[in-house]
């Protein structure tokens, strides 16, 4: 068995930045078996500091997440496909550094 991967480190600020990244790997591979999604980001966001920047950022690397795991589902083979969303341990432990979290 051949095991073929690629390795893509992108912040996925952006819509284009979805295409850009799906585009290459299909460039690359036949099809997609496994996404490995780790691109949750934590801001500081105490009540004293918080802005509405970083519930915009929130908002739209949660989106551009949802339309990267579509784009995955449009290219797999067979039926064992997998998306793995890996988590910071602190989702666990939210404490009051991570406001933003609470209210969603």
């Amino acid at each position: 068995m051949v095991l073929k991967f690629i390795w893509l480190k992108e912040i996925l600020s952006k819509e284009t930045d979805v295409n850009k990244i799906v585009k290459f790997a299909k460039s690359k591979l036949k099809y997609f078996d496994c996404l490995i999604n780790n691109a949750l980001l934590f801001e500081n966001d105490k009540l004293e500091n918080f802005t509405l920047i970083v519930g915009e950022t929130f908002k739209n690397k949660f989106k551009n997440t949802c339309l990267l795991s579509k784009e995955f589902a449009k290219n797999i083979k067979g039926k064992n496909n997998n998306i793995i969303n890996i988590i910071d341990q602190r989702v666990f432990k939210l404490n009051s550094l991570f406001l933003f979290l609470y209210n969603k």
